[in-house]
């Protein structure tokens, strides 16, 4: 199953953005 996967993908893509806005 890739559910976990997508998940974190999408958690640490998340994260980028905010990092990116924050910056």
């Amino acid at each position: 199953n890739l559910e976990p996967i997508l998940e974190f993908l999408r958690w640490g893509f998340v994260l980028i953005v905010r990092k990116s806005i924050d910056y």
